[in-house]
Formats: structure tokens, sequence, C-alpha cells
């Protein structure tokens, strides 16, 4: 039997759905496709998030297939804050790009010890993060409430898709509990206690579909670092960082399909989960593989 609350997320994601088909206010024009700038006007009508206006020259890096990154931060020699939007043009569907994204939030990092606290419906959970930052500055921590924005998606005619996060505010709280419990794993007690708990860590992975197999991808942070640092420093650090992950989302959208099991199961941006089925199908669609490597 299916639980009651799965019901309620499958029939309001179903309606947003069909609102969204019946408003037939996004379709693509020219063909199908979106441009960038018309993909970034749709999402500043109906997104809380602020995207940096594009020059000429950045939109035509972005078209090359190439990143564009751009920090906002404190006039000053050392920051305390720092907003950084990554964008980069994807040459795969947008299903499978967005799997790769939300898929590689379960892999292990360097540095970085995640554990998931609590999972709800839609696509909607809690999760602890911890990074080990090099001596002598001291380890950030932090527990996030991740949604999809199924408002947005229907909004925008399922045209954008946003995973996003922020602080939850009993999150402290809640890392206490989690600990005690047993549920934070590889972390000692006075790990926890040295770490520093960030005042504010926000931001967006937002996928666009641009048509013709073409996904334009945001990654949009916001993070107070807990100290102040030096400005040059930080900024190159989070361009560096932005761009790797850029860099890398292309060669796991060629292979997500083979490696996607639903465990844990993926949900798409209006809130419903992403069946194997989907990947493989999405993957059947690609033009920029071989027909060997379209094949599962």
């Amino acid at each position: 039997m299916q639980h009651p609350w799965r019901r309620i997320a499958v029939a309001l994601a179903s309606s947003l759905q069909l609102c969204a088909a019946l408003a037939g206010g996004a379709r693509a024009p020219d063909g199908g496709r979106w441009s960038i700038p018309q993909a970034l006007e749709r999402h500043a009508a109906h997104s809380a998030f602020d995207l940096p206006g594009l020059s000429p020259t950045e939109l035509a890096t972005l078209d090359a297939g190439e990143s564009v990154v751009v920090t906002r931060d404190e006039a000053s020699d050392e920051i305390s804050r720092m907003q950084v939007v990554g964008l980069q043009v994807v040459d795969a569907p947008r299903l499978l790009v967005w799997l790769s994204v939300l898929g590689g939030n379960t892999e292990p990092q360097q540095r970085l010890t995640r554990a998931m606290l609590a999972r709800m419906p839609a696509g909607t959970y809690v999760r602890y993060q911890h990074i080990d930052l090099p001596w002598p500055i001291q380890d950030r921590h932090w527990v996030i409430l991740c949604e999809k924005n199924v408002a947005l998606a229907a909004a925008s005619g399922g045209l954008i898709w946003e995973h996003h996060w922020s602080l939850h505010e009993d999150g402290k709280r809640i890392l206490e509990t989690a600990y005690r419990d047993g549920r934070v794993v590889g972390l000692t007690r006075r790990e926890l206690d040295e770490s520093i708990y960030l005042p504010a860590n926000h931001g967006a992975w937002t996928l666009f579909e641009l048509g013709a197999g073409r996904t334009l991808v945001v990654a949009h942070v916001n993070v107070e670092l807990g100290g102040a640092y030096p400005n040059g420093l930080v900024r190159a650090f989070a361009k560096r960082q932005l761009r790797e992950g850029f860099g890398e989302l292309k060669d796991l959208s060629a292979r997500v399909h083979h490696t996607y099991a639903e465990q844990p199961v993926i949900y798409d941006g209006f809130g419903m989960p992403i069946s194997r089925q989907d990947a493989l199908e999405a993957a059947l669609r690609r033009t920029d593989l071989p027909a060997l490597a379209r094949a599962d």
C-alpha cells in the first residue's frame, strides 16, 4: 500500500505539472530551443535567487561550452561572506545532468563528511556536512534542509528545475541528537565540538532545459565563512572548485544511466521520483554519443 504522504506528494506534483501544461506559457521558441538570455529571463521572473547579468562575452563563453564563474563579496582585503555563481552549458539531456549533480551528493569526497539525517516527501531531506580544513583553519560544519522548488518548476512550465538548500533553523539541536544516536559516522566528539558552525549557508543547483539536448547548469552559493580570510585566496579557491565540478559534469552525464540504480531515489524538479527506466530513455535520446554508448 502506498504511504499516504507519498500519495499527497504525487497528487500535488501531478497537479502542478498539469497546470503548467495548461498554461502553455513556457513553450520554447525557435523550433524547441531556448537561448540563454531567454532562460535567465524566465528564471528572474519566478525565482528568489538573483543571478548576475551576463555580458556578451560571457554569453559567448557559455555558448561555446566554457564555464563562467562570478563572485560577489565584500570590497576589502579580508572577507567573511561570499556569494559565488557559476554557469555552464552541458551537451546532455537535463534529466541526466540532474542525476549527475544530485547523485554526486551521495558520493564520498576528500575532506568532506556527510550524514543523511532525515528524508521527507518530494525529495526533501536534512543532511549534516563537515569539512576538514588544513591547519591552522578550524573545520566547519552545518546542517542543511534541501528541497526541490516545485513552485518554480510549475511557474516556468517545466523549463527550470531547482534543488535548493539552506541552514536548518533547528540544525544544532538536530545534529546533537543525531550524534548521540550514532547517526553521524566517522567523526569524533572532539571534532564536532571544535568545528565552527557556519552562520549562513544557502544556495541552489538550477538546471534549464534549453532544447536540442542542451542544459544550462547554474550553481549558486551564498556562505558566511565564520571568520575573516584573504579575499583573493577565497575567491580563487571558490572559482577553481566550481570549474572543476563543472568539468566533471559532461563525463558523469555520459555514464550516469549505467550507474543510477534508484538507491537512493533521486527526485526531479517537480518532486517526482526518477526511475532507472527514465534515465535509460533519456540516454537513448542523446545524439552526442555512439549508439553503443547509449545502450545499457
